[in-house]
């Protein structure tokens, strides 16, 4: 009987932590980070002005020289798909073919903006 008991528990258990995983891993990222071959400074400027068209997004963060671009939520709880969201504006400002998403944190971000600003 104790054996069932903790075969339940542990059945129970297991199918939570396996829900819990998948909704993990179905959470959008809150931001998108784009390397952009030749961005200019009125292409950051438009795509800034784009997203402020009731896309829910900004760009928190662009770097010219550095050919960097991070744009998150204005609301970082509001669960929005950031790379579907933004998929518009980036289409109207830049060419795919020179936009590339990259995996970068915020701090390689801003590393990689003053390492091109030395340069």
């Amino acid at each position: 009987m104790e054996h069932q008991a903790f075969q339940k528990r542990w059945t129970v258990g297991t199918i939570l932590l396996i829900c819990a995983l998948g909704l993990q891993a179905q959470t959008p990222p809150a931001s998108l980070t784009l390397q952009v071959s030749g961005l200019t400074a009125q292409e950051r400027d438009a795509l800034a002005q784009d997203l402020r068209n009731g896309t829910g997004l900004e760009l928190a963060y662009a770097c010219v020289p550095a050919g960097l671009l991070v744009i998150a939520p204005i609301d970082p709880q509001s669960g929005i798909d950031v790379r579907s969201a933004a998929a518009a504006s980036i289409s109207r400002t830049v060419t795919s073919a020179r936009a590339r998403e990259e995996a970068l944190t915020l701090q390689q971000v801003e590393d990689l903006c003053t390492n091109a600003r030395n340069q």
